[in-house]
């Protein structure tokens, strides 16, 4: 279904992020091995070659749509691997080790198709089943509080006490970086669930709670935007549907995009005409 303006609750400004995430590398090996499957290789083996090819051009990473459901009439945020790149790559990729095993079995392919084929199988399928660890987060969008659960962390956050939400950057080693939401929420007002096992809290003395927006399917700039819409119109909170939250988690479309970014240049440009210095002048 298509989104309509009026899906957003008055006032919200979505936030413009970065819509996508793109490495040449996984789409031109994925070119690459379809090619072969075309023009080369023996008939049975192509099968193999497209399998793999697609698992690699499914590794383009487009705008993530936030996988929303409804509990209780309110709007849930979850975890869906199979709707982000790394998720279908190894579905795929399972698919492409369970044919080369098959193809080396029945001796359609040579003999050394079984011991390759047994590792990309289980190495894909585990590491499938570990992204399905997670599918259990959640965060609840309730009128009353914020509920994050997820990796041994339970936390419901009252709106009245988040006084301000704010982003970072975590840089992994050898895997890039990416955004994390700190929300600010003296330490005595929040139901923690954690679990005393957890690994390490993710709180400071401070009462700021992070939130690592890569345990979620969703842009971290659309996260962060809805939050702080919630956070600053509590008049909005008993009224909003999870409809609306949907909505608002929605990466704006392209045109969207190009209308906020025009809307925003107006915006400076009569600031910059209005200002006492250019009156003077």
């Amino acid at each position: 279904m298509t989104r309509r303006k009026s899906d957003r609750p008055v006032g919200f400004e979505p936030a413009l992020g970065r819509r996508w995430r793109f490495s040449p590398i996984y789409p031109l090996a994925g070119i690459a091995f379809l090619t072969m499957a075309v023009f080369g290789g023996p008939g049975d083996g192509r099968l193999f070659f497209v399998t793999l090819g697609l698992a690699m051009v499914s590794m383009f990473s487009t705008a993530e749509r936030p996988a929303v459901s409804v509990v209780a009439g309110r709007a849930v945020l979850r975890y869906r691997p199979w709707r982000t790149p790394v998720g279908r790559f190894f579905i795929l990729l399972t698919t492409a080790g369970a044919t080369t095993l098959w193809y080396g079995l029945t001796g359609d392919a040579p003999r050394w198709f079984v011991p390759a084929g047994l590792i990309l199988t289980f190495a894909s399928v585990f590491f499938t089943l570990l992204l399905l660890t997670g599918i259990e987060r959640h965060i609840t969008f309730g009128e009353h509080t914020l509920h994050v659960s997820y990796a041994g962390f339970d936390w419901e956050l009252p709106w009245e006490a988040i006084t301000d939400v704010g982003t970072k950057t975590k840089r992994v080693e050898r895997s890039g970086s990416y955004m994390e939401i700190v929300l600010t929420c003296p330490p005595g007002a929040v139901i923690d669930r954690s679990s005393p096992k957890s690994g390490a809290r993710q709180q400071d003395p401070r009462g700021q709670w992070t939130v690592p927006t890569s345990a979620w399917t969703v842009e971290p700039a659309a996260l962060s935007a809805t939050i702080r819409f919630l956070v600053d119109h509590p008049d909005q909170r008993a009224s909003i549907t999870p409809e609306q939250v949907r909505a608002m988690l929605t990466p704006p479309t392209g045109g969207e995009r190009a209308r906020i970014a025009l809307q925003h240049r107006l915006d400076e440009y009569r600031a910059s005409v209005d200002s006492p210095d250019s009156k003077n002048g």
